[in-house]
């Protein structure tokens, strides 16, 4: 079969070109072993860039579906990262509905017919379409930068993030190493993130299947430091509340945008000090405390700027509302830059991202609202043998791990069907065993206490 032009001295002499990036001589080739091969469709495939010259030839996927399904589900950039490392990927199964659209791909008519010019022409648009499909599945989040400059508050639906003013790129190199257990997680976020809220079903599931074997360190990463920075798009606060609506509907997690009407916040750095000041008195608490005031400001309308909510947030989930002020106004300032300078010299361009790495140093990387198994399969990418928790699903089990839950987290949590999952939270509060409290964006549900009744 004739291979496109123009070749390279590096490209192996027993390979098929068959698709470029369009930069620097980079492409793509299935190797043949030497005319032997004529099944093109599960031949071995290698990205050849001639301007590496530490290692100008690896092999990347065992065939061309592994690798479609590559691109599909970590997206682009994230997969020319990973090739570094074949045999880390070597074992990757993307998700079901990924496979089945690969698969219809892979059975158009003539695509491996010999010197078909068909073939030729598949080939060469394969790339593009490779990127097309990475951000329909949301894995790359390259948008418009002067949307992202404008809007960080205006988080962007499909992919689920909300990106930062500054969107430069890494500032370092930073090893990312677990160390006291198989996996670890860096996770950055905000308080006011809405997209943050959104993951939280997930969130919460991965740590009750998983969390004997991964550390999660919590970071904050600056969402919104004022409003100086508008140049376009949202122009004052009101203008968040009706985008905090449409996303509460996205999600299915409430969030009532009336506190952009009613008290709107001037900054999200208040409340991200006063976690890393919550975290310095005690890490679980803090984690409390991140939910609480997460409920105040997206279900109680409550300008988590101001002290008085932050100090009840603290007092409730058994924090020193006294230190925590003490902390507030001295190291636990320190502590945010420190989180902000590790933010971009990671390149964090917006929240939720969550870097995912083992013992080795191996890494992954999720940005935005994923599904739950796109969280479970970065973890099992990175350590396939990771054994999985059993828990317990009942109500009573649940709120004992988690004080309140949304409908959307007990239906994750309990694995019922969304619907079911509200109507079962609803029986128990008729029976007087939890307490619902109501916005106009869906409900949040507390279990009452034996000696609170």
């Amino acid at each position: 079969m004739k291979s496109i032009e123009p070749t390279y001295s590096v490209t192996p002499i027993d390979s098929v070109k068959f698709c470029t990036t369009g930069g620097d001589g980079c492409h793509f080739a299935f190797l043949t072993d030497f005319g032997t091969r004529q099944d093109l469709e599960n031949a071995p495939i290698v990205f050849v860039d001639p301007m590496d010259f530490a290692e100008c030839v690896r092999l990347v996927a065992n065939n061309l579906k592994d690798l479609l399904g590559l691109f599909c589900y970590f997206g682009y950039t994230e997969a020319f990262r990973l090739y570094r490392d074949f045999k880390f990927l070597k074992g990757f199964q993307p998700p079901e509905a990924i496979r089945t659209l690969i698969g219809r791909f892979l059975e158009m008519d003539g695509l491996f017919l010999p010197s078909d010019a068909k073939m030729q022409v598949r080939f060469q648009i394969m790339l593009p379409l490779l990127l097309l499909l990475s951000v329909c599945n949301g894995q790359t989040t390259t948008r418009n930068m002067a949307s992202s400059t404008a809007n960080p508050l205006l988080c962007d639906i499909q992919t689920g993030l909300c990106e930062t003013p500054d969107t430069t790129g890494p500032t370092g190199d930073v090893a990312l190493v677990a160390q006291h257990k198989p996996l670890r997680i860096l996770y950055f976020t905000d308080p006011i993130c809405s997209s943050c809220w959104g993951i939280e079903p997930q969130l919460r599931r991965l740590k009750l299947e998983y969390g004997s074997q991964l550390d999660i360190e919590y970071h904050m990463g600056g969402l919104l430091p004022d409003w100086s920075y508008n140049s376009g798009g949202i122009s004052k606060p009101s203008d968040v509340a009706g985008h905090w609506d449409e996303v509460s509907h996205h999600y299915d997690m409430p969030i009532d945008g009336d506190v952009w009407l009613e008290d709107p916040l001037d900054s999200s750095y208040p409340p991200s000090i006063a976690f890393k000041a919550a975290q310095m008195q005690d890490g679980k608490k803090a984690l409390l405390f991140l939910r609480r005031i997460r409920e105040q400001v997206f279900l109680e309308k409550k300008n988590i700027t101001k002290w008085e909510h932050l100090a009840a947030a603290a007092t409730q989930v058994g924090l020193d509302a006294r230190q925590l002020k003490i902390d507030f106004e001295g190291a636990a300032k320190q502590a945010f830059q420190d989180d902000l300078t590790l933010a971009r010299s990671l390149g964090v361009r917006g929240f939720p991202t969550l870097f995912f790495s083992d013992t080795s140093g191996n890494r992954l990387t999720l940005y935005g609202v994923r599904p739950y198994a796109q969280f479970e399969q970065h973890l099992l990418t990175l350590a396939p043998e990771i054994p999985k928790t059993n828990f317990e699903t009942t109500p009573e089990a649940l709120f004992a791990h988690y004080p309140t839950l949304t409908a959307k987290e007990f239906s994750v949590l309990s694995g019922q069907p969304r619907a079911e999952a509200e109507k079962v939270l609803d029986v128990l509060t008729e029976q007087k065993k939890l307490k619902k409290g109501v916005t106009k964006n869906g409900s949040l549900w507390m279990w009452i206490k034996e000696d609170s009744k």
